[in-house]
């Protein structure tokens, strides 16, 4: 089981480190939510354990913007805070639990295991995800606005759904060969073979979404309208 444990406090997130790396098989770490967001956009986690009172955003504010691009990872909130109000707000916001400090790591393992027992029930291929004017459906294969759609194959759907988790980045192209290559796409095939049918199934589409290949760097999903998923908040 791959954990991101995002806190600021660093005895704390010391000290919780070493325990579920003890019970689980990884853990890596954030410190504020910035870096926690972009961490857990940019890798595949079963659990994110995530504070509530952290530096830049707070972590409601990194769940709100993680459920906003279709990411449907299992998350526990960890805070010091006990009001019914805010637990009310985490859950609002996407968590699937909600753990007040000081809290027993018995009990935090058990919780762990219980939210892990649920994974699968509501997988991040099920969700519809938007950009710019176009909905994306990855269980559908399918890309939409208001007045068209398009079928997509199987490779070509799992390569936007990378751009689409991830449409804040730039990536490169070694980046996109190696999860071309990690998803059993051919990853001897030139990459812009791959990018051009997608580039043409959009462009098929009434859109302001297109993937342009910067030079000498790699290639992003850009949108020519302000980006809906982060707005003045972007990070």
């Amino acid at each position: 089981m791959k954990i991101l444990l995002v806190e600021d406090e660093m005895r704390l997130s010391e000290a919780l480190s070493e325990i579920l790396g003890n019970n689980f098989n990884e853990v890596e770490v954030a410190y504020d939510g910035v870096m926690g967001l972009k961490m857990a956009l940019s890798k595949e986690y079963d659990i994110l354990l995530i504070d509530i009172n952290l530096p830049k955003i707070s972590g409601v504010q990194m769940l709100k913007k993680l459920r906003k691009t279709g990411d449907s990872t299992h998350a526990i909130i960890l805070t010091a805070r006990s009001e019914l109000s805010d637990r009310i707000e985490g859950l609002d916001a996407g968590a699937d639990d909600y753990l007040t400090k000081p809290f027993n790591t018995d009990e935090l393992l058990a919780r762990i295991r219980a939210v892990s027992r649920r994974k699968g029930e509501i997988s991040f291929e099920s969700k519809e995800m938007k950009y710019g004017n176009i909905t994306f459906s990855p269980l559908l294969n399918k890309i939409s606005t208001q007045t068209s759609s398009m079928n997509l194959t199987e490779k070509e759907s799992k390569l936007l759904e990378y751009f689409f988790k991830n449409n804040t980045m730039v990536l490169p192209e070694t980046k996109l060969k190696e999860y071309m290559a990690s998803h059993g796409l051919d990853a001897s095939t030139n990459l812009n073979t791959y990018i051009q049918f997608l580039q043409r199934k959009l462009n098929y589409l009434d859109k302001d979404v297109d993937i342009l290949s910067i030079r000498d760097t790699g290639y992003k999903l850009v949108s020519n309208e302000k980006d809906i998923l982060w707005g003045e908040e972007s990070v």
